[in-house]
């Protein structure tokens, strides 16, 4: 039998047995059965059966459900926080005293910047702290390009409050359509109006630490460029590794610009100044790698223009393009008569072609052109494979009037014309412009290591030939060479096997 409006149940009619009187199966079977039937409809306790219908609860209150916020039961409304997201329709709620107002909805916009279709609404209820009769109210669209909207109420004296108005309230800038399917590796984006195009937050790094890769991007989008593919073919990274350099000078002055795996192309010098006083670090030997594809221009060079010193350059591996042999320089430091590109280190490097290609000179280093200071000062390299420099009368590494240079494990090999695999340390001829306080040991140079101009100098490794000059004094270490040629200075004290 059904239950009354109220969800009462009353057996059928006719069930009442009376003593002394027959019962009759009319009167017994009938009953027992609607009684089964109302008992199946009913919620077990013990949760064997899900609901089939809503749950209404009385005045739509749950007084007792989750009382202790744990595991995966409900969580009462007092336990939501004060951000609700809702799609067509947003109601708001004051959290304070956990009153409902109905702001608008797709049929009635009311105050609400724009209404319908499949936009998500935030809205956000806060009280003001010191004054409690007073809520503040925001409703941002997030993904469309209506204005913010922000309203305030008060309660009255008569403990009653005031409609929702714009009085006592900033007016906040138009809200900007979040771009979703650019961000990518955690990237986040900021609108330009002026430019009228979202830009990415690296314009304003968080440390001084860059990724080639989030430069790419920021320049051509995401997907819009490519590693090296083939000859002198994919993305040109000189324009976004520039919008890197210009990025750390504007914020930090120095930085690291991080070479992530792969091979990377450069067909255009990267400007000396921009590059100076900072480094250029690989992600583990040999598998950064970087391509240069340009004319008769240096590839890598650090003048110290405008004061700043320092930076680096390690763990890569450098190749010359294949068919590219113009005079090129692979690592270049070299200033003016003001600045050097002092404290500068040059570690874990390959540096070979690809082809037949060749570089003019893997390694130069010059700071004859100060004499106050002396030179280009406190530098130091480790770790330095060089091939197939030679090009145009290059050589292998050039080291001229360099101040306290202490230089590990450096080799020079398969190079091409007279002077591919040669080492040159020397300097101007005067004590203002020579080479001092120089160090090169456990040297493989398979060409002839070249020594004038220099003083205060020691050497330890071997060499097809060795050149000498009086001019290179106060020279000492330990040398194997097939041949040499010259003599060093008098207070010279260099054992050659």
């Amino acid at each position: 039998m059904p239950r009354d409006g109220s969800g009462n149940y009353t057996l059928p009619p006719g069930y009442l047995a009376t003593p002394g009187t027959t019962i009759f199966d009319t009167q017994h079977n009938a009953p027992l059965e609607d009684i089964a039937q109302e008992i199946t409809k009913s919620l077990p306790v013990d949760g064997t059966k899900p609901m089939a219908e809503n749950l209404l609860f009385a005045a739509g209150k749950t007084p007792i459900l989750n009382v202790d916020g744990t595991g995966n039961q409900a969580v009462r409304a007092s336990q939501l926080p004060p951000l609700i997201a809702v799609r067509n329709e947003a109601t708001v709620v004051d959290l304070n005293t956990f009153t409902t107002v109905d702001r608008f909805t797709a049929t009635d916009p009311t105050n609400a910047p724009v209404a319908g279709g499949s936009r998500t609404w935030l809205i956000e209820v806060f009280n003001t702290p010191a004054d409690p009769d007073s809520v503040t109210q925001r409703a941002t669209l997030v993904n469309g390009g209506a204005a913010i909207t922000v309203l305030n109420r008060r309660r009255t004296f008569a403990g009653t409050w005031e409609a929702w108005s714009t009085a006592g309230v900033t007016t906040i800038a138009a809200a900007t359509d979040v771009d979703t399917a650019r961000r990518v590796d955690g990237k986040g984006l900021w609108w330009d109006a002026a430019a009228g195009q979202h830009i990415y937050a690296w314009a304003s790094p968080l440390d001084a630490t860059i990724d080639l890769r989030d430069l790419l991007d920021e320049q051509h989008g995401v997907g819009g460029w490519t590693q090296r593919t083939g000859v002198n073919t994919g993305t040109n990274c000189t324009v976004a590794l520039t919008l890197g350099l210009d990025r750390l000078r504007a914020r930090y002055g120095r930085g690291t610009i991080k070479i992530p795996p792969g091979t990377w192309l450069f067909n255009t010098q990267i400007d000396p100044a921009k590059l100076s006083g900072i480094t250029l670090e690989g992600i583990h030997e040999l598998a950064s790698q970087m391509v240069w594809a340009g004319g008769a221009v240096d590839f890598l060079r650090w003048s110290g223009a405008s004061a700043y010193s320092g930076g680096a350059i390690r763990r890569m591996g450098m190749y010359r393009e294949d068919g590219f042999s113009a005079v090129s320089t692979g690592i270049m430091l070299q200033g003016d008569a003001t600045f050097q590109p002092d404290q500068f280190t040059v570690e874990n490097i390959y540096m070979s072609a690809l082809g037949t290609g060749y570089w003019s000179k893997n390694l130069f280093l010059s700071g004859q052109a100060r004499t106050s200071p002396q030179g280009l000062r406190v530098v130091s390299g480790r770790n330095l494979q060089l091939f197939r420099s030679g090009s145009g009368g290059g050589y292998g590494a050039g080291f001229f009037n360099v101040v306290q240079g202490d230089f590990t494990n450096v080799g020079t090999y398969v190079g091409t014309g007279a002077l591919g695999t040669n080492v040159y340390v020397g300097g101007g001829g005067t004590t203002s412009t020579n080479t001092t306080q120089f160090t090169l040991d456990r040297l493989a140079c398979g060409g002839e290591l070249n020594l004038t101009s220099h003083t205060r100098a020691k050497y330890d490794g071997f060499c097809a030939n060795l050149a000498m000059a009086g001019t290179a004094d106060f020279v000492w270490g330990w040398l194997d060479a097939s041949s040499t040629a010259g003599a060093l200075g008098a207070n010279s004290n260099l054992i050659i096997r």
